[in-house]
C-alpha cells in the first residue's frame, strides 16, 4: 500500500473481494469494481496481492506427502512452458488431499527439489515420489523417501499440476507471463489452503497478514520479477 493514492478503503475492498472470489479475478475486473481509471494500477494491487498470499501462506506440508513435477502451459495456443513442482499432503484415514505447495524450477535436479523441499515440507515427512534420479537424495535431507512408480507422477501430484493449468487458463485466458508464474501458483495454492480455515473473515485476515508483512513494491520491480522457467 505504501506510496498509493488510493484510500485505504480502497486497498481492503479489492483484499475481501480476491478472498470472496475464486474466478473472474482480473485486472479489468478489479479496475471496474473499484472505479479506478488506470487498468495498470489495477494490474498492479493483483500482482501486489498475490505476492503478499505467498507470505501469508507459508506453513509447510508435513506427514504424508506426494511429489511431483511436470511442464506447465500458462497459455495453451503459445509454446512456452514452465517447469512446476507440487507437493500434496495426504491426510490420513481419509486419503484427502490436504496443504498443497507448488513452485517453479528451472531444471528436474537433485538440488532444485530439495531447494524446494526445505521451504514446503516439513522435516521427518513420508515423501511418496517418482523414483527418478532427481528424488534420490531426498532421504538424506530429513525426509523418509518413498518410491513411486520409476516414471510417472504421483496421482495427487500430477492432477494439482493439471489443476492449476486448467485453472489459470480458464480464468486468466491465457494472458500470464511465464516471469509472473510463480505470483499465480501462489494464488492458487492460498485458495486451496485456506479452504481449512473456518471462514470468509479468517481467509482476509490470514491474507492482510502477508499484506502488512509485505515490503513495498512498485510496478517497475514487478513488470521486470523474473520467474525460473524453460522454453521449449
Amino acid at each position: 500500500m505504501h506510496g498509493s493514492k488510493k484510500p485505504l478503503s480502497k486497498w481492503l475492498l479489492a483484499i475481501w473481494w480476491l478472498c470472496a472470489n475464486e474466478t473472474d479475478t482480473s485486472a479489468k475486473n478489479l479496475q471496474r469494481l473499484l472505479k479506478i481509471s488506470s487498468y495498470q494500477t489495477a494490474w498492479t494491487w493483483l500482482q501486489k496481492l498475490r505476492m503478499a498470499m505467498g507470505t501469508a501462506d507459508n506453513t509447510a506440508c508435513h506427514g504424508l506427502v506426494e511429489l511431483g513435477c511436470a511442464p506447465v502451459l500458462p497459455a495453451w495456443e503459445k509454446p512456452n512452458q514452465a517447469l512446476v513442482v507440487a507437493a500434496a499432503e495426504t491426510i490420513l484415514p481419509a486419503g484427502i488431499t490436504g496443504r498443497i505447495r507448488m513452485a517453479t524450477i528451472e531444471r528436474l535436479e537433485p538440488s532444485a527439489i530439495n531447494a524446494f523441499l526445505r521451504t514446503a515440507v516439513s522435516s521427518g515427512s513420508s515423501i511418496f515420489a517418482p523414483g527418478l534420479p532427481a528424488y534420490r537424495t531426498i532421504d538424506q535431507e530429513g525426509y523418509l523417501y518413498v518410491v513411486d512408480s520409476p516414471t510417472h507422477n504421483p496421482h495427487r501430484a500430477e492432477q494439482l499440476i493439471k489443476g492449476f493449468e486448467i485453472w489459470l487458463n480458464k480464468v486468466h485466458r491465457g494472458g500470464v507471463a511465464l516471469k509472473h508464474l510463480q505470483l499465480y501458483l501462489n494464488e492458487f495454492c492460498f485458495r486451496n489452503n485456506s479452504g481449512m480455515l473456518p471462514n470468509l473473515e479468517a481467509i482476509f485476515n490470514l491474507l492482510l497478514e502477508g499484506v502488512l508483512a509485505n515490503k513495498p513494491k512498485p510496478y517497475r520491480e514487478l513488470v521486470s520479477t523474473q520467474i525460473i522457467a524453460r522454453r521449449t
